[in-house]
């Protein structure tokens, strides 16, 4: 975790990531919106402030990917259900009604 400009910003690599993409998506957003109000801070440098943007940017790629692979694990998802649904077999019955 490292503090620029009484801003906390943790370094998010894999042993530091929750366990679930979705978690991680959330976490990373929620980083950003953090980060978008510390740039709004008067006493950060100019330094500080590029540090930050550049952050944010490899925060947003993550985001990006994490999107991509909750989209591609919902997608496989539905394809499994309709496979599953397809393969079975339901047996219907005609009832016939005499009026």
């Amino acid at each position: 975790m490292f503090r620029i400009g009484g801003f906390h910003l943790r370094v998010l690599g894999n042993t530091q990531m929750f366990n679930t993409l979705d978690q991680d998506v959330y976490t990373i957003k929620e980083w950003l919106r953090g980060a978008w109000r510390s740039l709004a801070d008067s006493s950060l440098t100019a330094f500080e402030k590029r540090e930050i943007r550049n952050y944010m940017k490899d925060a947003e790629i993550a985001v990006r990917a994490g999107l991509k692979r909750i989209a591609d694990r919902e997608r496989a998802s539905r394809r499994t259900e309709r496979v599953t649904d397809a393969g079975r077999h339901l047996d219907f019955r005609i009832i016939r009604l005499d009026a």
